[in-house]
């Protein structure tokens, strides 16, 4: 009796990965855009026509710039206001921090500090 080699099957798996090279996302896949939700260019327009509108109205707003609309309408409007920050100015992602120096690096303690960093490292 001979054995014969059993041939590799091909194994078929599902990774979630497009085929079709035309398809680049899942937003444009379901039709989803990002719009710019506020039309004002600065925030003190925007705050001059939150300052008229009523709760439901502001409630319409929120839904549209995806802010969960609960709460009285002071803290709607915040809410609103906070969110224009982040998309117009880049909100926490856009904050640089800045320091200054531990010591002075042109003073005699920094120039000890180089000295001794370019001897042992």
């Amino acid at each position: 009796m001979s054995k014969k080699k059993a041939g590799k099957k091909q194994i078929k798996f599902a990774d979630g990965k497009s085929e079709d090279p035309d398809i680049e996302s899942l937003e444009e896949i379901l039709g989803h855009t990002k719009n710019k939700t506020f039309s004002h260019a600065s925030q003190e327009e925007l705050e001059e026509e939150l300052a008229f509108m009523n709760l439901s109205s502001l409630q319409e707003l929120a839904v549209r710039s995806e802010v969960f609309p609960s709460g009285t309408k002071v803290s709607l409007k915040n809410k609103l206001i906070k969110k224009f920050k982040t998309e117009t100015a880049g909100g926490a992602k856009g904050t640089l921090a800045f320091s200054r120096p531990i010591i002075d690096p042109n003073g005699e303690a920094g120039k000890d500090a180089l000295k001794f960093l370019k001897e042992h490292f």
